[in-house]
């Protein structure tokens, strides 16, 4: 048998409560299971495939004491106890398979790349009529809920409008506005039950050639990350027109679609659908850029991930970490002499990038 202790760090043992078996925990309980002796003539790889008789038996444990007996052929029998010695897991059997070198292969690219592409989607008007009321901002949001006399809507309707500009004071007014009206819109429980269509002009590109308004696009990305959040109940329709199709409304709100354009009478629904023909990458990559490359949040667990695959990987050898605690975060300076070791030119920063002032 292998015998183990594990524990949280400091700082993450309050978020113990919150799970069963917290899963760093359990994960580090799971790599005693690589301590145990094998036969050396033994040398494939193996990794977990099955797992069986698992049981929970306490939660909220910050720390383990763990057990690792065999089981079998490549299976072992943990049991996991806290610092008293009372169970708190055990997993009857850990099963694990061989693994072999070609199964780590990269993939072709093409499996792994998609891009965007519309469909035309056949909509008719269903003889049914809608009448969203129009918001433009929070206050009358608002407003349709502390009116006495007025019912909750159905359906609401913000219409952005457009030809913004696409400046940075108009992506931020867009952007916020837009973001103002959905938080009141869910934040009041008697419209819980109601829909709301974001209406936009030249926010994306259906064909090649048209024109996309980059405060639109924006109001599209931070509406899909809305819509994530809160499924079936936002609608996102960019038009072509001045004035929004109403009769549509109701075909467009009983469809499964919630990214929806509308050209002349076309209406097209996007979709992701797999690149076929990757183009190969050619000279003039990062080997031969021969600048300096900038690594934003450069000192942190990803950041320093980054900066080690460039330097290996893609042969830069002039890095700039930017991070806001540069050298005084922790392992900086290690990470500075890892790759100058390595043969780069390195320069660690403290600067916060969403301050305009500190980056100019």
């Amino acid at each position: 048998a292998v015998y183990a202790e594990v524990a949280l760090p400091e700082e993450h043992r309050v978020q113990a409560a919150g799970f069963g078996l917290h899963p760093a925990l359990l994960d580090a309980a799971m790599h005693t299971i690589a301590f145990h002796d094998r036969d050396e003539a033994d040398a494939e790889l193996v990794l977990p495939f099955a797992y069986r008789e698992v049981a929970l038996h306490a939660s909220g444990a910050s720390a383990l004491r763990v057990r690792v007996t065999p089981s079998g052929p490549n299976a072992m029998t943990l049991d996991l106890a806290d610092g008293s010695g009372a169970p708190v897991a055990s997993v009857g059997s850990v099963v694990s398979r061989p693994v072999g070198a070609e199964h780590f292969g990269t993939a072709a690219t093409a499996d792994r790349m998609f891009r965007v592409a519309w469909e035309e989607l056949s909509i008719q008007p269903d003889g049914t009529t809608a009448e969203p009321v129009p918001v433009a901002d929070a206050e009358d949001v608002h407003r349709l809920v502390t009116t006495p006399e007025t019912s909750p809507p159905d359906v609401l309707l913000l219409d952005l409008g457009g030809g913004a500009g696409g400046g940075s004071a108009d992506v931020r007014e867009l952007t916020g506005r837009a973001l103002r009206v959905v938080q009141t819109w869910l934040d009041e429980p008697s419209l819980a039950l109601s829909r709301l269509v974001v209406v936009t002009r030249g926010a994306v590109a259906v064909r090649e050639a048209d024109p996309v308004d980059p405060a639109m696009a924006a109001v599209w990305g931070l509406m899909g990350s809305a819509q994530a959040e809160n499924p079936g109940r936002i609608l996102l329709l960019d038009i072509d027109q001045g004035t929004i199709p109403t009769p549509l409304l109701p075909a467009l709100l009983v469809g499964d679609q919630h990214q929806l354009v509308l050209r002349d009478t076309t209406c097209f629904t996007r979709h992701l659908i797999r690149v076929l023909d990757v183009p190969q990458p050619g000279p003039g990559g990062l080997e031969d850029a021969g600048g300096t490359v900038l690594v934003t949040g450069g000192t942190g667990a990803l950041g320093a991930v980054v900066a080690r695959h460039l330097v290996a990987v893609h042969g830069v050898r002039s890095v700039v970490l930017a991070s806001r605690n540069g050298l005084e975060a922790p392992g900086a300076a290690e990470l500075e002499a890892e790759l100058v070791k390595a043969g780069a030119r390195v320069r660690i920063v403290a600067c916060d990038v969403a301050d305009r002032d500190a980056v100019a």
